[in-house]
């Protein structure tokens, strides 16, 4: 277990709601600790497959990013380009027009996988909430407060601490949403 000397005294977010902001989890969240065991795996549920489906598409993505940028490097070098800024424009429009349809391609990409990552990110915030809850780590707010405070400044690389076994799995570096709850 490491601790961080240099660490600013611990202050906790005064409500729920502030503290779903400063996580970046939705609004939609206050009142989750008065949810229903149903509506808790049904949002368990919906988080789990959303997060699976975007982690799908972001894999897709970055394989097709991939595919773009080695067709971009094949196409250089079948064409001897070293840098497409040496290209001439009256003699070498076709390669250009080639390198800007590539690079709308990869912009494309970028954008799309940027995206998808950040809903993923929103939705990966939610997922350990609802799952803290769901098995009794968090009855509350002040709950979730406690493993903050505990695990303020500290940073571990060894997940046998029982300290980790301890906390939910909001703070709990060592933490997956793997298996799936069988809810």
């Amino acid at each position: 277990m490491t601790t961080f000397g240099n660490v600013e005294p611990y202050e906790a977010p005064a409500t729920f709601e502030e503290w779903l902001d400063k996580r970046g989890i939705s609004q939609k969240y206050a009142p989750v600790f008065n949810w229903s065991k149903t509506e808790l795996h049904s949002e368990y549920n919906a988080l789990f497959k959303d997060i699976e489906e975007s982690n799908n598409s972001i894999k897709i993505l970055d394989e097709e990013f991939q595919n773009i940028h080695e067709t971009r490097l094949e196409y250089m070098e079948k064409h001897g380009i070293k840098q497409w800024h040496e290209l001439n424009p009256a003699q070498d429009s076709g390669h250009l027009l080639m390198k800007e349809t590539l690079f709308d391609q990869i912009k494309t990409t970028t954008i799309e996988l940027k995206l998808l990552r950040e809903e993923r990110r929103i939705r990966g915030n939610a997922l350990p909430l609802v799952v803290g809850i769901i098995l009794g780590s968090y009855p509350n707010y002040s709950s979730i407060i406690s493993d903050e405070e505990m695990t303020h400044g500290m940073m571990s690389t060894n997940g046998s601490d029982p300290m980790w076994k301890l906390i939910g799995p909001i703070h709990n570096l060592f933490w997956s949403m793997y298996p799936k709850l069988n809810v």
